[in-house]
């Protein structure tokens, strides 16, 4: 009584039960989650009328209700996101606006358009309306055509659109990439074209072609583009399901090895904190480039001992991992680094933090890939011995990492007899502490527990249909609480 409420008062009040109701949607049954999802999609429906302080919890909203909607549901609410509004123009924080869209793009949902279907002509029609004009709305446009573009849904006029209205306008600090696109460059290069322009050569221009700028120390804008650079180099060698890998070729390699050390070199040391930060994300950030991008593209005579120390010294633990990813490519240029090779690895997947977990695990399975095909000597067995124990220790963080890389070791059949048996055994153990009443709530094991356990359920999958027992009893997946766990059968890779 006696309180007054003004319209201030009333958008916080929104926000914070928009928030709570997106935090409490993984737990709901997929009706209640669609109705959140239209829930989200009715507040933005007339976009200029929308507080920004509400583009952050309806986006939430929005991601979360999808994920806790069964993979095949989704694919029938891309029209949905598709017609989603696009931001208003105009406002500096437009950016922050909701996107579902992106959210199927990034989890692969594949879209299904109709023959001649009205509805979907006409949001693609304005959707390339939105790419001719500059700003915001064009980014967002330009990402759901992508998304479109990726799964083969445009037809052939609408693609021949798409293109002149992509390269309409191109950024000149980027060798000429699409002006207000936000897409990485290897995912411009498979985008449509037009005559006058060439998406690919575009692309590689930009991530191999132009020499680093190792004058940064003074300049944040420098360095920030540098490091926006190098983002997009490790993004390209990664790739991903629907975009294939963009690699430099093995000159380009040496030279972008030599660019990054020259720029590293290039920050003096420092007693200042902000220095000292500012050279530790740049090093991490090269890691990336050159255990993905660098080290799967050049060979033995390239690797000089300037060189290899570089690599090495972005290898140390507590430095991204990155590089620790691409260490098992030393073992097919120097055989006589094998040993040393898999103790740096045993090392970081037992005693790394989480990146350098992640970085160890990685390049652990693409070294029995490669080794399968004749490209790297056989994975030793005690790194496979070294995997194994690091899941004896319980739960940990890094688990979801570690779980994966077993998985991924067990589907190739690297694993002996002995091994196995090992591997039932300690995954046995898991069964109780990954249980919800046993689950920590505080500390990093809470962190990405709940990753851990789906990843738990799909390595026990996989060996309770080759005949290892190990889970002990049988378990409803799919009536688990979460949408990880509930899900996680149905994407395996």
């Amino acid at each position: 009584p006696g309180t007054t409420f003004g319209p201030a008062n009333s958008v916080e009040r929104l926000r914070m039960f928009v928030e709570v109701l997106s935090r409490v949607i993984a737990r709901a049954e997929p009706s209640v989650a669609l109705e959140a999802f239209r829930v989200g999609c009715e507040i933005v429906s007339i976009p200029h009328r929308v507080h920004h302080w509400l583009y952050e919890p309806v986006r939430n909203l929005l991601e979360r209700s999808l994920v806790s909607l069964p993979p095949v549901q989704r694919g029938h609410l891309v029209i949905d996101c598709l017609e989603f509004p696009l931001p208003p123009g105009g406002q500096p924080i437009s950016v922050q606006w909701p996107e579902p869209a992106g959210e199927l793009f990034s989890r692969g949902t594949s879209p299904v358009r109709p023959p001649g279907e009205t509805r979907w002509s006409a949001c693609v029609a304005n959707l390339l309306a939105a790419v001719r004009q500059a700003g915001t709305s064009r980014a967002q446009a330009v990402h759901r055509l992508a998304y479109l573009a990726a799964h083969g849904c445009l037809e052939q006029r609408e693609r021949e659109d798409f293109g002149r209205g992509l390269w309409s306008s191109g950024d000149p600090k980027r060798n000429g990439l699409p002006l207000d696109v936000d897409l990485f460059p290897h995912i411009v290069a498979a985008l449509p074209g037009t005559d006058d322009s060439d998406p690919m050569g575009t692309a590689r221009s930009y991530l191999f072609e132009t020499a680093l700028d190792s004058g940064i120390a003074e300049h944040i804008q420098l360095q920030n583009d540098v490091e926006r650079r190098l983002h997009s180099i490790a993004a390209a060698a990664l790739g991903s399901r629907l975009v294939a890998r963009m690699l430099p070729s093995r000159k380009q390699a040496v030279e972008l090895l030599d660019g990054i050390a020259n720029t590293v070199a290039s920050m003096p040391a420092s007693d200042d904190p902000f220095r000292i930060q500012a050279r530790e994300r740049l090093i991490s950030i090269a890691g990336n480039v050159v255990g993905f991008a660098i080290l799967p593209q050049i060979e033995s005579g390239d690797l000089t001992s300037p060189r290899l120390a570089f690599v090495e010294r972005c290898a140390e633990l507590g430095r991204g991992g990155g590089t620790i990813a691409g260490l098992h490519e030393l073992t097919r240029m120097f055989p006589d680094l094998i040993a040393k090779v898999s103790a740096d690895l045993r090392r970081a997947i037992s005693r790394g933090d989480l990146h350098d977990i992640q970085g160890a695990s990685r390049s652990i399975v693409d070294w029995g890939q490669a080794a399968s095909v004749g490209r790297c000597p056989d994975l030793p067995e005690s790194l496979k011995d070294a995997v194994i124990a690091a899941l004896e220790v319980g739960v940990r963080p890094g688990l979801q990492p570690r779980l994966w890389c077993v998985r991924q070791l067990f589907q190739l059949n690297v694993f002996s007899a002995f091994q196995i048996e090992s591997l039932s055994a300690a995954l046995a153990d898991f069964t109780r502490s990954l249980s919800y009443d046993q689950m920590p709530r505080e500390g990093p094991e809470a962190v990405g527990i709940t990753i851990a356990r789906a990843e738990f359920f799909r390595l026990a999958h996989g060996l309770d249909a080759a005949g290892h027992a190990c889970v002990g009893q049988t378990y409803d997946i799919e009536s688990d609480p979460l949408p990880e766990v509930r899900y996680a059968l149905t994407n395996l890779d």
